[in-house]
Protein backbone atom coordinates (compact mmCIF):
# COMPACT_ATOMS: atom_id res chain seq x y z
CA UNK A 1 0.00 0.00 0.00
CA UNK A 2 3.15 2.90 0.72
CA UNK A 3 4.35 1.67 -3.08
CA UNK A 4 0.77 3.07 -4.01
CA UNK A 5 0.23 6.07 -1.64
CA UNK A 6 4.35 6.86 -3.11
CA UNK A 7 3.03 6.55 -6.57
CA UNK A 8 -0.08 9.15 -6.02
CA UNK A 9 2.24 11.24 -4.26
CA UNK A 10 4.78 11.29 -7.55
CA UNK A 11 1.88 12.03 -9.63
CA UNK A 12 0.52 14.90 -7.72
CA UNK A 13 3.65 16.57 -7.59
CA UNK A 14 4.19 16.45 -11.51
CA UNK A 15 0.65 17.29 -11.78
CA UNK A 16 1.31 20.35 -10.04
CA UNK A 17 4.30 20.92 -12.31
CA UNK A 18 2.74 20.44 -15.46
CA UNK A 19 -0.15 22.72 -14.31
CA UNK A 20 2.33 25.28 -13.80
CA UNK A 21 3.86 25.01 -17.14
CA UNK A 22 0.72 25.42 -18.84
CA UNK A 23 -0.07 28.51 -16.68
CA UNK A 24 3.03 29.84 -17.77
CA UNK A 25 1.82 29.92 -21.29
CA UNK A 26 -1.23 32.74 -20.49
CA UNK A 27 0.38 34.11 -17.48
CA UNK A 28 4.26 35.43 -16.12
CA UNK A 29 5.25 33.83 -13.10
CA UNK A 30 4.90 36.32 -10.97
CA UNK A 31 1.07 36.27 -11.57
CA UNK A 32 1.11 32.61 -10.97
CA UNK A 33 -0.26 32.08 -7.46
CA UNK A 34 -0.89 29.02 -5.06
CA UNK A 35 -4.37 29.54 -5.25
CA UNK A 36 -4.70 29.45 -9.01
CA UNK A 37 -2.60 26.33 -9.21
CA UNK A 38 -4.37 24.30 -6.95
CA UNK A 39 -7.68 25.46 -8.36
CA UNK A 40 -6.17 24.30 -12.11
CA UNK A 41 -5.10 21.25 -9.86
CA UNK A 42 -8.50 20.45 -8.57
CA UNK A 43 -6.22 19.70 -5.15
CA UNK A 44 -6.50 21.17 -1.97
CA UNK A 45 -3.81 23.85 -0.74
CA UNK A 46 -2.18 21.38 1.77
CA UNK A 47 -1.68 19.02 -0.81
CA UNK A 48 0.38 21.51 -3.13
CA UNK A 49 2.27 22.54 0.38
CA UNK A 50 3.13 18.73 1.07
CA UNK A 51 5.10 18.57 -2.49
CA UNK A 52 6.43 22.36 -2.85
CA UNK A 53 7.35 25.31 -0.86
CA UNK A 54 6.00 27.88 -3.53
CA UNK A 55 5.59 28.54 -6.96
CA UNK A 56 9.30 29.01 -7.17
CA UNK A 57 10.45 25.62 -5.78
CA UNK A 58 7.90 24.31 -8.75
CA UNK A 59 9.49 26.08 -11.63
CA UNK A 60 13.58 25.03 -10.21
CA UNK A 61 12.04 21.04 -9.98
CA UNK A 62 10.37 21.69 -13.56
CA UNK A 63 14.37 22.91 -14.52
CA UNK A 64 15.96 20.21 -12.72
CA UNK A 65 13.78 17.83 -14.55
CA UNK A 66 14.43 19.19 -17.80
CA UNK A 67 18.61 19.14 -17.13
CA UNK A 68 17.79 15.70 -16.49
CA UNK A 69 15.78 14.97 -19.44
CA UNK A 70 18.42 16.76 -21.39
CA UNK A 71 21.30 14.61 -20.15
CA UNK A 72 19.54 11.53 -20.67
CA UNK A 73 19.20 12.66 -24.54
CA UNK A 74 22.54 13.94 -24.98
CA UNK A 75 24.70 11.35 -23.46
CA UNK A 76 23.13 8.58 -25.24
CA UNK A 77 23.54 9.92 -28.72
CA UNK A 78 27.01 9.04 -30.11
CA UNK A 79 27.36 12.38 -32.20
CA UNK A 80 28.51 15.42 -30.23
CA UNK A 81 27.46 17.88 -32.65
CA UNK A 82 23.97 16.83 -32.48
CA UNK A 83 24.66 16.41 -28.42
CA UNK A 84 25.74 20.26 -28.43
CA UNK A 85 22.24 21.04 -30.88
CA UNK A 86 20.02 18.86 -28.47
CA UNK A 87 21.85 20.59 -25.00
CA UNK A 88 21.16 24.09 -26.68
CA UNK A 89 17.44 23.36 -27.99
CA UNK A 90 16.37 21.66 -24.49
CA UNK A 91 17.95 24.87 -22.44
CA UNK A 92 17.31 27.49 -24.36
CA UNK A 93 13.02 25.92 -24.33
CA UNK A 94 12.90 26.93 -20.94
CA UNK A 95 15.41 29.42 -20.72
CA UNK A 96 12.97 32.52 -19.63
CA UNK A 97 12.10 30.31 -16.30
CA UNK A 98 15.76 29.32 -15.80
CA UNK A 99 16.77 33.08 -15.77
CA UNK A 100 13.72 34.02 -13.69
CA UNK A 101 14.74 31.59 -10.97
CA UNK A 102 18.50 32.38 -10.99
CA UNK A 103 17.73 35.10 -8.27
CA UNK A 104 16.35 32.34 -6.01
CA UNK A 105 17.33 31.09 -3.13
CA UNK A 106 18.74 27.82 -5.98
CA UNK A 107 19.16 29.71 -8.54
CA UNK A 108 22.91 29.15 -8.47
CA UNK A 109 22.42 25.46 -7.73
CA UNK A 110 20.50 25.01 -10.95
CA UNK A 111 23.73 27.03 -12.77
CA UNK A 112 25.85 24.16 -11.20
CA UNK A 113 23.27 21.42 -12.64
CA UNK A 114 23.47 23.30 -15.75
CA UNK A 115 27.47 23.67 -16.19
CA UNK A 116 27.77 20.13 -14.24
CA UNK A 117 25.63 18.30 -17.77
CA UNK A 118 27.71 20.56 -19.94
CA UNK A 119 30.70 19.01 -17.94
CA UNK A 120 29.37 15.34 -18.71
CA UNK A 121 29.24 16.33 -22.15
CA UNK A 122 32.57 17.15 -22.76
CA UNK A 123 34.06 14.17 -20.79
CA UNK A 124 31.73 11.85 -22.93
CA UNK A 125 32.73 13.14 -26.21
CA UNK A 126 36.09 15.01 -25.44
CA UNK A 127 38.37 12.62 -27.87
CA UNK A 128 36.20 12.70 -30.57
CA UNK A 129 35.88 16.60 -29.94
CA UNK A 130 39.55 16.82 -29.57
CA UNK A 131 39.67 17.88 -26.08
CA UNK A 132 42.35 15.71 -24.71
CA UNK A 133 45.19 16.82 -27.52
CA UNK A 134 48.16 18.97 -26.03
CA UNK A 135 46.56 18.64 -22.32
CA UNK A 136 48.26 16.17 -19.95
CA UNK A 137 45.85 13.52 -18.73
CA UNK A 138 45.56 15.27 -14.89
CA UNK A 139 45.09 18.69 -16.15
CA UNK A 140 41.99 17.70 -18.24
CA UNK A 141 39.68 17.95 -15.08
CA UNK A 142 40.63 21.81 -14.83
CA UNK A 143 40.08 22.27 -18.50
CA UNK A 144 36.70 20.87 -18.56
CA UNK A 145 35.29 22.36 -15.82
CA UNK A 146 36.53 25.89 -17.41
CA UNK A 147 35.01 24.88 -20.50
CA UNK A 148 31.64 23.92 -18.29
CA UNK A 149 31.54 26.94 -16.17
CA UNK A 150 32.13 29.07 -18.97
CA UNK A 151 29.63 28.18 -21.60
CA UNK A 152 26.91 28.06 -18.88
CA UNK A 153 27.83 31.24 -17.73
CA UNK A 154 27.78 32.38 -21.70
CA UNK A 155 24.53 30.70 -22.31
CA UNK A 156 22.58 32.62 -19.63
CA UNK A 157 23.80 35.90 -20.21
CA UNK A 158 22.78 35.41 -24.18
CA UNK A 159 19.21 35.19 -24.93
CA UNK A 160 18.24 33.67 -28.34
CA UNK A 161 15.69 34.94 -29.74
CA UNK A 162 15.52 33.79 -32.96
CA UNK A 163 16.87 29.99 -34.82
CA UNK A 164 19.03 31.59 -36.49
CA UNK A 165 21.09 32.95 -33.27
CA UNK A 166 20.44 29.26 -32.16
CA UNK A 167 21.82 27.54 -35.03
CA UNK A 168 25.01 30.64 -34.75
CA UNK A 169 25.67 29.75 -31.02
CA UNK A 170 25.68 26.06 -31.42
CA UNK A 171 28.51 26.83 -34.37
CA UNK A 172 30.05 28.81 -32.19
CA UNK A 173 29.98 26.34 -29.09
CA UNK A 174 31.38 23.33 -31.72
CA UNK A 175 33.92 25.76 -32.88
CA UNK A 176 35.24 26.80 -29.49
CA UNK A 177 35.41 23.59 -27.83
CA UNK A 178 37.24 21.95 -30.71
CA UNK A 179 39.07 24.61 -32.03
CA UNK A 180 38.14 23.90 -35.40
CA UNK A 181 35.65 25.97 -38.31
CA UNK A 182 32.64 24.24 -38.20
CA UNK A 183 30.83 24.04 -41.37
CA UNK A 184 27.09 23.22 -42.17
Amino acid sequence: MARKNDNMAGNVKDLIAGKVLELLKFKQMDDISVVSVVEACNISRQAFYYHYHDITEVLEYVIEKKINEAADKTLTEKDSSKNIDTFVDYYYEFYNMFKALLPSSRGFNLYISLANLLKRLLEEHRFELGLTRNIPEEKLPLQLEFYSYGIAGYMIARKMDSIEERELLKSQLKEAITRKPVTA
